[in-house]
């Protein structure tokens, strides 16, 4: 498989976990809706690429390791988050705006980094067969992606 499609491949359930991690800051229950999310998508992706028992649990261990690895990133981004909203409340300087940003843009990276070392690690489990799914799904998921993106890459 390409880099370019590992890329896709990792972002894509970058996305997926970020929304569930969205959604688990969100009030009201979104602990719960969360957990279920990513075990809806944990069990479409095990039956899709018919997992064995083994794969499975192989998968679990490295999902939940670099969930726990991405937890202090997914804090540091909330609070960036946060320092960015104050900067354009208290009219903060150009350089301010820059600064903040920038420590964004290396905390996605290395967010980025934990889940497509864990996708990697999760590909090098699976069987020609199910790598051969996994880049048929991955075609699914990029021509949605694409689709609710108006065609941008």
């Amino acid at each position: 498989m390409s880099a370019r499609k590992r890329f896709l491949i990792a972002g894509a359930a970058l996305l997926a976990i970020t929304a569930s991690a969205a959604a688990a800051q969100s009030p009201g229950g979104g602990q719960r809706f969360a957990g279920q999310a990513r075990e809806r998508l944990r069990t479409f992706i095990a039956d899709y690429l018919d997992l064995t028992a083994e794969q499975k649990e192989q998968a679990n261990v490295i999902f939940e390791r670099a969930r726990g690895q991405a937890e202090p990133v997914r804090a540091q981004l909330q609070s960036g988050r946060e320092a960015l909203r104050d900067a354009v409340k208290s009219g903060a300087p150009d350089a301010e705006f820059h600064r903040l940003a920038q420590a964004q843009g290396e905390a996605i990276g290395r967010m980025s980094a934990i889940y497509a070392r864990s996708f990697a690690e999760f590909y090098r489990i699976l069987t020609p067969g199910q790598k051969e799914k996994a880049e048929k799904l991955h075609a699914r998921l990029g021509q949605r992606l694409s689709k609710r993106s108006g065609g941008r890459p």
